[in-house]
């Protein structure tokens, strides 16, 4: 019995360190990011009260350009490097929590990823995957009566509102307009940066609990 848990289970310390590695990264370039966005913000608040004339404004909004210009290089590659590896992540933890003797769980490991692309669909059933893969975690056979944390829905409202927000599109072409442009910006990054770090410390909790199960099962043989 002790060689069929070895062979199955299969410890991600590796893919789990570096997935939250990675999902800090971004989360730390998405609060830079919405530095930006305030202090754009605050520049055409300056230019509304009369405090700057506009032609000033943006003078300074494009000696910001650059800085983020690379910030947003970043963003992106740090974006697409995190997804891969969540998705892989969520994948082999789900098989984790099959091989530790979980049963009648709803989403496959190929389906707890695949939700992600379904349009309509991935705005809940991503969330269901992932509370589902947390109560496995801490209890493999009665997990249908575990407590979600509540930091599960906190993760999840935050990207639906990033989502949202980052889809909002205004044509900047007055100073109303520059503001509203500089609060979707800011509050978009802050989102991204809440969704990040929760997501992060998610996987952490459901690493930690998969190790405390397998190892007492380890023991128990």
């Amino acid at each position: 019995m002790q060689g069929k848990i070895d062979e199955v289970f299969k410890d991600s310390k590796m893919l789990t360190n570096l997935t939250i590695f990675f999902l800090y990264a971004y989360s730390l370039l998405s609060i830079i990011n919405m530095g930006f966005g305030i202090n754009e913000l605050i520049i055409w608040k300056n230019v509304e009260n009369g405090l700057i004339f506009e032609s000033e404004a943006l003078v300074s909004v494009a000696l910001y350009s650059e800085y983020q210009l690379v910030n947003n290089y970043f963003g992106v590659f740090t974006l697409l490097i995190s997804l891969i590896l969540v998705l892989t992540w969520i994948y082999k933890a789900n098989k984790n929590a099959r091989s530790l003797g979980t049963e009648n769980m709803k989403f496959t490991p190929v389906w707890s990823i695949s939700w992600y692309f379904i349009p309509f669909f991935n705005l809940i059933r991503p969330y269901q995957a992932m509370k589902e893969l947390y109560q496995t975690s801490v209890n493999s056979h009665d997990w249908k009566n575990v407590n979600s944390t509540k930091i599960l829905p906190y993760w999840w409202t935050a990207w639906l509102l990033t989502l949202f927000i980052s889809t909002r599109s205004v044509n900047g072409e007055s100073v109303s307009e520059y503001i509203n442009q500089a609060l979707i910006w800011a509050s978009s990054s802050f989102f991204e940066f809440l969704s990040g770090v929760l997501l992060a410390i998610i996987i952490k909790k459901i690493y930690d609990n998969q190790l405390k199960l397998y190892k007492s099962k380890m023991l128990s043989v």
